[in-house]
């Protein structure tokens, strides 16, 4: 599985790639069949409480799973993201299947 940090406008620590990538590989690692991961870290265009922004795209075959969180931190803005990602996960595989049986 790859996984590319893109940052957009931010610049982001060592600290901060390993996390992410520590984080990504902990509840994505294991499912042989994510092809990729791509993460956007950047900051909201309008000022608010909730300026850290992460986006995520899961590639699998067929669909693509993305997700979004804005927080006052990129950590935890990444932890909603995986979490959102991890449901959306779970849909798909309960699709996949009950095609099968």
């Amino acid at each position: 599985m790859q996984i590319v940090i893109e940052p957009v406008d931010v610049d982001v620590t060592n600290g901060l790639e390993e996390y992410i990538k520590e984080r990504l590989n902990k509840f994505f690692g294991k499912q042989s069949y994510i092809t990729g991961i791509d993460v956007y870290v950047k900051n909201k265009e309008e000022k608010a409480e909730d300026e850290c922004v992460v986006e995520a795209k899961v590639y699998l075959p067929g669909p693509e799973l993305y997700a979004e969180s804005a927080a006052s931190s990129y950590h935890h803005a990444l932890n909603e993201t995986i979490d959102k990602l991890r449901r959306q996960l779970d849909k798909y595989k309960e699709i996949q299947f009950a095609h099968r049986s």
